[in-house]
C-alpha cells in the first residue's frame, strides 16, 4: 500500500488515504494500530472502567446500530485517543528539536524556546509590578503573631498550685520542663513558637490572644488538659511594603507570562503541525487545523 503524501496538501488532492491512518505529524503518518493499542490500554484501565467502557465493544460492536451506547463509548473513547496519540507525537518531535528533557515542563520548554528564539515574553515593568500589589493588597496582608509558652497539666487542682509558684516566663520553662504533659513542646520548655489564629485549640488559642506579654495566664482548659501560659512577643499585625515584596512580584509576573507564551506557541504548533485525512475531522483539538484550511 503506498504511503500518502508527507504534507497534505489540496493541490496535490486527492490522494489514496489508507482506512487505518490517523492523521500526520509534520508530514509523518500516524496509524491507527498505535491507536487500537492505546485504547484497549484506557478501557482496561481503572478510570476506563469507573467509566463503564467494555474492551469488547472496541472490536465486537458493530455500526449498524445495534448497540447505540456501546458504538457512543467507544466512538468517544477512540476519538479521545486519537487526540492523544497526535499531540505526544508532537511533543516527542518538537522536545527532540528543541532539547527539551522534561516534557512536563513548562519552564523547560520556556527555557528551551527562548533559547531557540521562538518565545519571547515581555518584561514587566516597575508600574505593573507596583499595580499588581496594590490589586492584591490582601495577599500582603501579614496577621498578628504571638510567641507563646505553656505547660500542659492533668487537672485544675495541680494546676491553681502551680500557678502561684510561676511568676514569669522562666519559671514557666522549667516548670514545662519538669512537669508538662505536652511531649512535644516539653524539651523546649513548652515553647509553642510564634502562633496566629486558627492554628491551636479554641480556648487555648483565645487566651494566647487575650493574655497581655509577659504575664502568666491561666489555669485555661482545653480538650488536652489545664495550660498555664505566657506570651513572650508580639506581632502586630501589618502589610508588607512593597519594597519587600517587589522581588517576588516581578517574578510571579514574568512567571506567568512565560507560561502564557508557551500555551499559546503550543497551540500555534499543534495548529501548524497536526493534519488529518478528510472525513477524520472530530478527532482534532479546538483550534487544530483541519485539512482544507489552517487557523
Amino acid at each position: 500500500m503506498l504511503a500518502p503524501p508527507k504534507e497534505p496538501s489540496p493541490e496535490r488532492a486527492p490522494w489514496h488515504v489508507p482506512d487505518n491512518l490517523l492523521g500526520w505529524v509534520h508530514g509523518e503518518p500516524v496509524f491507527a494500530a498505535a491507536d487500537d493499542a492505546r485504547v484497549v490500554e484506557l478501557a482496561t484501565s481503572y478510570a476506563g472502567a469507573r467509566l463503564g467502557f467494555d474492551p469488547s465493544l472496541i472490536t465486537t460492536c458493530g455500526t449498524d446500530g445495534s448497540s447505540p451506547d456501546g458504538i457512543t463509548r467507544r466512538s468517544a473513547l477512540r476519538f479521545w485517543s486519537a487526540r492523544v496519540l497526535l499531540v505526544n507525537q508532537l511533543a516527542k518531535v518538537e522536545a527532540e528539536r528543541l532539547g527539551v528533557s522534561d516534557l512536563t515542563s513548562p519552564d523547560d520548554w520556556a527555557d528551551r524556546l527562548e533559547g531557540a528564539g521562538e518565545l519571547g515574553a515581555q518584561r514587566p515593568t516597575e508600574a505593573e509590578a507596583l499595580c499588581c500589589y496594590r490589586a492584591n493588597i490582601y495577599r500582603y496582608q501579614l496577621p498578628e503573631m504571638r510567641r507563646a509558652r505553656h505547660v500542659l497539666l492533668v487537672d485544675y487542682e495541680i494546676a491553681s498550685a502551680l500557678a502561684g509558684q510561676v511568676t514569669n516566663a522562666v519559671d514557666l520553662a522549667a516548670t514545662a520542663w519538669q512537669y508538662s504533659l505536652d511531649h512535644g513542646t516539653r524539651p523546649g520548655g513548652g515553647d509553642l513558637g510564634w502562633v496566629r489564629r486558627g492554628e491551636l485549640d479554641g480556648p487555648l488559642e483565645a487566651a494566647i490572644f487575650a493574655a497581655s506579654p509577659g504575664r502568666i495566664y491561666g489555669p485555661v482548659q482545653s480538650q488536652f488538659g489545664w495550660h498555664l501560659l505566657v506570651v513572650e512577643e508580639v506581632r502586630p499585625a501589618l502589610v508588607r511594603p512593597f519594597a519587600a515584596c517587589r522581588d517576588e512580584i516581578f517574578a510571579e509576573i514574568w512567571h506567568d507570562r512565560r507560561r502564557s507564551a508557551w500555551q499559546f506557541w503550543w497551540q500555534r504548533r499543534v495548529a501548524e503541525a497536526i493534519t488529518v485525512p478528510p472525513g477524520a475531522e472530530a478527532v482534532l483539538l479546538p483550534g487544530l487545523a483541519g485539512t482544507s484550511h489552517r487557523h
